[in-house]
């Protein structure tokens, strides 16, 4: 940097072991410790930074590294307690904090929390921080107009500095030389390496596609340098589980071609998402070739009107043909299925009788699970929710659900596990 200040992107002490972060999004905790994608595709664009997990380390080894600025995600689960610790630690020894927001649509909290963070990063975040590599770090840099994808508080007074505008199919390798140590290396259990950036569908409850806050547009990483990322972290990481984390790898069969070329024979496996409406034969054929050893599916509603309250973009015809695709490519494979939006005890009833229709198709990979959607700030269903909500006790007052989820949704429960497909 030209400004000669050291930056370390630190991954925060956590409630639990671990989670899985993106900018896009950032899903629940995990019981095992889990490899920080995005923190390190962001620490990557900066020469000689540092990199330090407190879920590993402790203060006291971050304090000996006397670093000017600590760049942290924030995932919206453990803010709270994470913030505090951190802030209260640049506090006592001068040092400017950043935030990346995890999602986006939580960036105007993480501004607002006290004391300020110096500054919000919530889009974009790997061309913000190559920024930095030819700035020099200031309030004047925070408050140029011209600096998208930040934000930050002032005067009472959150602003937004816009979609941070990325060629995300230009952005490099992930530097994985810090977890060439034992000391990262054989703690981690699990790997995430991220190939694409939001989603193409506008599904209303959804901090991909349904995000009012964050960029619109789907994005893929150059496919060979996500094998290239997932070769190394295999080997790095000796072979530890991988999620190859996208909105969906179905999309464009080019991308799979040639991500296919450069990853068959690789002997790397790892589990992504696909989408129901865009599975063939030929996709999950290349995909299992190329080492995807299990996936997963949003189909979240067994209803036509269900499915169109949710704005899934697909029908019941088009989930039954393709969870038949599914089957017949011999990847096993999870159905996500929601509840919870509002749904009466009619619109339940007819649940029952798609089950029986999906009972016919003999599907042997399949398995399911049911469970209560959340309206995330940011999404369509978070800034207008669908029914009456409350506070979800397995998250926070900022993730709402359905308040008197309807009974009848047990019944559909014991089915999936009485046909196999949850247990």
């Amino acid at each position: 940097m030209a400004a000669g200040k050291r930056i370390a992107f630190v991954n925060p002490p956590r409630v639990k072991e671990g989670f899985i972060e993106a900018e896009d999004c950032c899903w629940g905790a995990s019981s095992k410790l889990v490899l920080p994608a995005m923190l390190l595709s962001c620490a990557s664009q900066i020469k000689d930074a540092i990199f330090i997990d407190l879920a590993i380390d402790n203060l006291n080894d971050l304090k000996i590294l006397s670093p000017d600025i600590i760049v942290i995600p924030l995932a919206w689960q453990y803010h709270r307690e994470t913030y505090n610790t951190m802030a209260q630690f640049c506090s006592q020894n001068g040092i400017q904090l950043v935030v990346i927001a995890v999602p986006p649509g939580y960036v105007q909290d993480y501004a607002m929390l006290e004391p300020n963070p110096h500054m919000v990063v919530y889009s974009e975040p790997e061309t913000v921080f190559k920024d930095w590599a030819d700035h020099e770090f200031s309030d004047e840099w925070k408050y140029d107009p011209a600096n998208s994808g930040i934000a930050y508080y002032s005067s009472g007074i959150v602003t937004l500095r816009g979609i941070r505008d990325c060629e995300f199919d230009k952005i490099g390798r992930t530097n994985y030389a810090w977890l060439v140590h034992p000391h990262y290396r054989d703690r981690y259990r699990v790997a995430v390496v991220q190939a694409t950036r939001g989603c193409p569908y506008r599904c209303h409850f959804c901090v991909w596609g349904g995000s009012t806050i964050t960029d619109k547009s789907f994005k893929m990483r150059n496919p060979k340098v996500v094998a290239d990322d997932l070769k190394a972290v295999w080997k790095i990481l000796n072979q530890k589980f991988i999620y190859l984390l996208s909105a969906q790898l179905t999309t464009n069969l080019d991308w799979i071609k040639e991500f296919h070329k450069n990853m068959v024979g690789s002997g790397v496996q790892f589990q992504s998402n696909v989408r129901i409406n865009e599975v063939t034969d030929e996709k999950l054929k290349l995909l299992s070739e190329s080492g995807m050893t299990n996936t997963s599916v949003g189909v979240e509603a067994l209803t036509d009107k269900l499915l169109l309250r949710l704005k899934k973009g697909y029908d019941m015809e088009t989930v039954k043909k393709g969870l038949v695709i599914m089957d017949n490519s011999g990847i096993p494979y999870h159905v996500h299925l929601r509840l919870g939006y509002g749904e009466t005890v009619e619109e339940i009833a007819e649940v029952h009788k798609s089950l029986d229709e999906l009972a016919k198709l003999n599907l042997k990979n399949m398995r399911a699970d049911l469970g209560p959607l959340i309206f995330y700030k940011g999404t369509v269903y978070g800034d207008n929710h669908p029914c009456e909500s409350v506070p979800s006790p397995n998250y926070t007052e900022n993730c709402p659900m359905m308040k008197g989820i309807p009974r009848e949704w047990n019944a559909i429960g014991q089915r999936l596990i009485e046909m196999g497909w949850i247990g």
